[in-house]
């Protein structure tokens, strides 16, 4: 209980900048009990969001490139390897946390951090609304990493439901005509299923 107290000490004390300073943190703490649970949890405090959601996009970035070493001598698809990954990447519990913490999220990197997270988690049926509403925002919001990757969002969405595929591809043509070329150079990268 007093590491996750530190934690919350260590996470408060972010200065929203230093790599070196995160990192750190996430090496301290990445295989103490509880660590994913606390951070999590951390997104229910404002304070704590925007270093909590750079923690959970290294965490399952790390992990996601483990499970891929250690599942490459198996004859799965990339796709296959991901929907495995998704499906045991966080427990059900935590991502209801983190799904039920999107219309509270404020700070910009917050928001980044948790789209660039989205290929790593499974979206089911409870959370599929709470993330529409997040990504539609996402898509008008003014900053345009937000947008770009609120594109890539959106057709992840489309992929696990696919009464969104319309509505996303028409999102990606609007975003390849309207955005900025940066905008457009992420939305070119999202690998689109004909």
């Amino acid at each position: 209980m007093q590491e996750l107290e530190h934690l919350k000490r260590q996470l408060a004390a972010w200065d929203g900048k230093s790599k070196s300073s995160i990192t750190a943190i996430y090496t301290y703490f990445h295989n103490h009990h509880g660590f994913v649970d606390a951070l999590c949890q951390s997104f229910k405090d404002i304070e704590l969001q925007q270093s909590a959601s750079w923690l959970l996009k290294h965490l399952l970035e790390q992990n996601f490139k483990q499970f891929k070493c250690q599942h490459k001598h198996l004859k799965y698809s990339k796709e296959d390897v991901e929907t495995l990954f998704q499906q045991q990447s966080l427990s059900l519990e935590n991502r209801q946390v983190i799904f039920s913490q999107l219309k509270a999220l404020e700070h910009w990197q917050t928001k980044l951090h948790l789209l660039q997270s989205l290929p790593y988690l499974l979206i089911v049926d409870e959370h599929k609304d709470q993330l529409e509403h997040f990504l539609r925002l996402a898509l008008i919001d003014q900053n345009k990493f937000v947008r770009a990757w609120a594109y890539n969002g959106f057709y992840l969405l489309s992929c696990q439901y696919p009464q969104y595929r319309e509505e996303a591809e028409q999102f990606l043509n609007m975003g390849l005509r309207d955005e900025p070329v940066s905008v457009q150079a992420r939305i070119r990268n999202i690998p689109r299923k004909n």
